[in-house]
């Protein structure tokens, strides 16, 4: 395999993941000084065939932080930081939205839509930019279903996450 691959497909993963951190942070400060009635869910809470939209961990503050990390990342990293920040929220807001509709309750883990739909989103846009190659696409989402347990676990060790997964 080429390593330009290997690389650009880190790259796409870790610059995902730090606007994916950026959300949990925001929910540990959320939590932490009981902040959660400021940041109202995005869909508010709407009802679409008698469940929720989205979860109530997609939230406005969510999509501003995201915003916030994709200008910074934009500034002093990659020319695409702010489709990378709102791509990763906007996966979030649609893994949220399939979760509802498979009857899945908030914070309940799904494979691959759990640990995946930010990158496979944002991913998806970039590949029909020309940003990144369907070899460093498919390439990131591995990486990322295979880092993002471990995350969440060390996440959830430190006490920034309430689950495991």
């Amino acid at each position: 395999m080429n390593y330009l691959i290997i690389i650009d497909a880190l790259r796409f993963a870790i610059l995902c993941g730090l606007v994916n951190m950026s959300q949990n942070f925001l929910g540990a400060f959320k939590k932490l000084y009981s902040l959660e009635r400021f940041d109202p869910p995005i869909d508010g809470s709407l009802r679409f065939f008698g469940e929720r939209l989205v979860g109530k961990s997609a939230t406005w503050g969510g999509l501003v932080v995201s915003l916030f990390v994709g200008i910074i990342l934009q500034i002093f990293y990659s020319p695409v930081g702010v489709i990378i920040g709102v791509g990763c929220s906007f996966g979030h807001i649609i893994g949220s939205f399939i979760k509802r509709r498979l009857h899945i309750r908030d914070g309940d883990y799904l494979p691959v839509v759990d640990h995946g739909n930010y990158v496979i989103f944002t991913g998806a846009i970039l590949l029909c930019l020309g940003d990144i190659s369907v070899p460093v696409y498919f390439l990131s989402i591995v990486i990322i279903l295979l880092v993002h347990p471990l995350f969440c676990l060390s996440g959830y060790a430190l006490g920034i996450r309430d689950r495991k997964l």
